[in-house]
């Protein structure tokens, strides 16, 4: 049994964002707009309290999480009606996320790939705008993950080889712009002698609200039912704790609205992780 409490950004304690270990950074890491639409914290704290239940091989869990909603206006709302830190126990409109996650993991060791499989549910009780006009009295989402280990490249060090990650998620289309996704992800941990680094190269499908996109055509603006990006990205461990990310993607509609032309994007992220 494990009890966790204080002001944390719930999404590192679950669904998994980061590919293979928790060294693994952003833009490497699994990537869906869905959980933070609905309500989870980005680059912010907040008060948040969970526990997590294991099998006595410890392979086997229950988590159950609560922490308080992102503003429902979006993350620019809320930082602008938090203080910097981040340390508000109350913002207007904003009120609690539960989530609730099961999962099957296995950890990489000599003669024993990784495995990590999990399925959540999230729900939040704050009020969202309907596209359909007014507001709808809740959200939620569910997601379903797996990373499969399928070839070890180093038996002295067993973490090192070649992963798959494979996600889907979903959520109500009446009041989320992102309302369903699935990727794969190919993914090798500590590549050629850097133990630490990651090669990844990803593909994720987005499917939009058909109701987003009929209420922008009503107003003139045109909009998007799907997105499609491809991503190929490096991780470099500059040092214990420092992570230089390189990523290139290709994204067709990579924005909801207006409709945009196929975009070609280059980013690099400069991460600490302690």
């Amino acid at each position: 049994m494990q009890l966790q409490y204080g002001f944390e950004e719930l999404g590192n304690q679950f669904y998994g964002f980061s590919l293979g270990t928790n060294s693994t950074t952003s833009p490497a890491g699994v990537g869906s707009s869905i959980p933070y639409e609905v309500g989870f914290i980005f680059n912010k704290t907040a008060p948040e309290i969970n526990l997590r239940l294991a099998s006595p091989d410890k392979h086997f869990y229950e988590r159950f999480g609560v922490t308080r909603s992102v503003d429902p206006d979006g993350p620019q709302a809320d930082w602008d009606s938090n203080n910097f830190l981040g340390l508000k126990w109350h913002i207007p409109g904003a009120k609690g996320l539960f989530i609730n996650e099961v999962g099957y993991q296995t950890d990489a060791a000599p003669q024993q790939d990784m495995t990590w499989l999990r399925q959540g549910v999230m729900y939040n009780q704050s009020h969202f705008p309907d596209f359909h006009g007014g507001y709808a009295d809740s959200n939620y989402a569910y997601y379903l993950v797996g990373d499969r280990q399928l070839l070890q490249t180093d038996s002295t060090q067993p973490f090192r080889g070649l992963y798959i990650n494979a996600k889907a998620d979903y959520a109500p289309p009446d009041r989320n712009v992102y309302a369903g996704d699935a990727g794969l992800t190919l993914y090798l941990l500590g590549p050629l002698d850097r133990s630490y680094d990651v090669v990844a190269l990803g593909y994720t499908f987005d499917r939009l609200s058909r109701s987003f996109q009929h209420v922008q055509q009503a107003n003139g603006i045109t909009a998007t039912d799907f997105s499609r990006n491809y991503a190929l990205s490096y991780v470099y461990r500059v040092s214990r704790g420092i992570y230089l990310s390189n990523q290139l993607s290709y994204t067709v509609n990579p924005i909801p609205t207006p409709k945009q032309a196929p975009a070609l994007t280059w980013m690099s992220t400069l991460s600490f992780s302690y």
